[in-house]
């Protein structure tokens, strides 16, 4: 976790291994949704983002939809797929993000439910969180890392491609 104070009291295993089990319960019921609606009369060419006679609120849903199908599926079968690791942490990070700023849209456009103030307000609360946390781990939180530099004191080889490195603090 990016957040020492969760990761040091549940652990980094319990934490992905929560964060796995959170990421096929959420997709499950995201397909039980999108199987309810085309089962209640939504037409098949609204499951297309690019459909040119889909309503917005549709597009954004189906945008939200394929990048968490793409975002699971990668996580699943990543090694299968011979896709390196950075890279597939590359792409979980712009997936997982597209998903959720296109689930937003899709919620604020379809209104219904999202359209009453509390749900709205909670949604302002949602996204000013997510905004918040984006600006963090994005900008803040890495400017504080590089004002505090580290020298490697050693670099020895272990087995399986793995270094351990020893730092210690430069100036700090």
């Amino acid at each position: 976790s990016k957040i020492h104070a969760v990761s040091g009291v549940f652990g980094q295993d319990a934490l992905q291994f929560f964060h796995r089990q959170m990421g096929l319960l959420a997709t499950l019921l995201l397909t039980v949704h999108a199987v309810l609606m085309l089962s209640g009369g939504y037409p098949l060419a609204w499951a297309n983002p690019f459909a040119a006679d889909a309503p917005w609120a549709m597009r954004w849903g189906a945008a939200a939809g394929w990048a968490i199908i793409a975002l699971i599926l990668l996580s699943l079968f990543r090694r299968r797929l011979h896709f390196p690791y950075d890279w597939w942490q590359l792409s979980h990070g712009a997936l997982a993000e597209l998903a959720v700023v296109t689930a937003f849209a899709h919620i604020i456009l379809f209104g219904g439910f999202s359209a009453r103030r509390p749900v709205r307000v909670l949604l302002a609360g949602y996204a000013l969180l997510f905004l918040a946390l984006r600006v963090w781990f994005q900008w803040i939180k890495p400017w504080r890392m590089w004002s505090q530099p580290w020298e490697v004191v050693s670099n020895v080889a272990e087995l399986g491609d793995s270094h351990t490195l020893t730092l210690r603090p430069d100036g700090h």
